[in-house]
């Protein structure tokens, strides 16, 4: 029986066609997604105390800051009284701020402030702080793991860094963004012109149209990086 997936490019091949349209495939992508480290952004996007950006990892809305001590922390960007967004976009703030019913979080999380709860029996302000989420960087890219027993990033990172010096990727800073949207048709199109043989599409037409496709569909995980210009 082949491999799923084959460490020789040789003998490398695509997917089955039914992993991308069968629904049980859905959930499987999330449990994948959801336990491992992904890169949700780059370190010059939190430049001083107080930065923040928001941000989207299957389905979960996240809040990355970096508190008044320098450390960047993640959290869920869900609030602990009916569940709306402390935060929103990106920026600098001194706190987070709900704008439902106004509860307030530190840029550690923890739940300063709540409008009307006075008097409440049993309210234990300090067990409502905002949940956390696993951070940790390599290289000025921060990733996150929803799973809070996942083992630590440079663990699974295995020989990667040590592979990747001749890189250095810790002197590259962010450049910009993009996210790119398309319609399902434009997809479609792009990827029958990439492959399909009814066109015979020369090899380089194919190659050309399948890295437009990869392009495109993961742009919005992309955290565009380039070396500090020279002194």
């Amino acid at each position: 029986m082949n491999k799923l997936i084959q460490p020789d490019v040789a003998q490398a091949f695509t997917l089955p066609s039914h992993y991308y349209f069968d629904p049980s495939f859905e959930g499987l992508e999330k449990k994948i997604f959801a336990g491992t480290w992904q890169i949700v952004g780059h370190v010059r996007q939190l430049p001083n105390p107080g930065s923040f950006f928001t941000t989207n990892l299957v389905g979960e809305p996240l809040l990355i800051v970096r508190n008044a001590g320098g450390e960047i922390k993640g959290f869920y960007n869900v609030c602990k009284h009916r569940a709306g967004p402390p935060a929103e976009g990106c920026g600098e703030r001194k706190v987070f701020r709900c704008g439902y019913h106004g509860w307030t979080y530190s840029l550690d999380g923890e739940l300063l402030n709540t409008p009307e709860c006075e008097g409440v029996e049993d309210f234990r302000q300090q067990e409502f702080g905002l949940t956390p989420v696993r951070t940790e960087q390599w290289a000025g890219l921060i990733f996150v793991n929803l799973n809070p027993k996942a083992e630590p990033l440079l663990q699974t990172l295995d020989q990667l860094p040590q592979g990747m010096t001749r890189f250095q990727f810790e002197k590259m800073q962010l450049h910009e963004r993009r996210t790119y949207e398309m319609q399902l048709e434009d997809l479609y199109r792009q990827l029958s012109r990439g492959i399909s043989p009814a066109e015979r599409a020369s090899r380089t037409e194919s190659r050309a149209g399948l890295r437009q496709l990869h392009h495109a569909a993961f742009s919005q995980l992309f955290v565009a990086i380039q070396p500090h210009p020279r002194p």
